[in-house]
């Protein structure tokens, strides 16, 4: 998903596991690449190559899944909240 772009009625997500994780990252670059999917709309919209736009993803990957690693998510999870409904007290009104 895209700033420009509004979804409905997204739920907050939990990610457990580094699998879980990668799996977040697999689909979000997806997304991300189906929306830019020539070149010249990379170049137009973003002002470079879609080839470096995949690289810089996907160092941003390793750079994650590095710090958030299986022993990270031994004891913790990782919330994102798509539509800002929740805070750390509970559903907002």
């Amino acid at each position: 998903m895209l700033v420009d772009q509004e979804v409905k009625n997204l739920k907050p997500l939990v990610l457990r596991s580094k699998k879980h994780l990668i799996k977040f990252l697999n689909n979000w670059k997806n997304s991300l690449l189906n929306k830019f999917d020539t070149d010249e709309k990379t170049q137009t919209d973003l002002g470079l190559s879609k080839n470096k736009l995949t690289k810089m993803f996907d160092d941003f990957m390793k750079q994650i899944t590095k710090q958030f690693n299986s022993e990270y998510f031994d004891k913790n999870l990782i919330v994102i909240d798509f539509g800002n409904k929740y805070s750390a007290v509970g559903q907002k009104k």
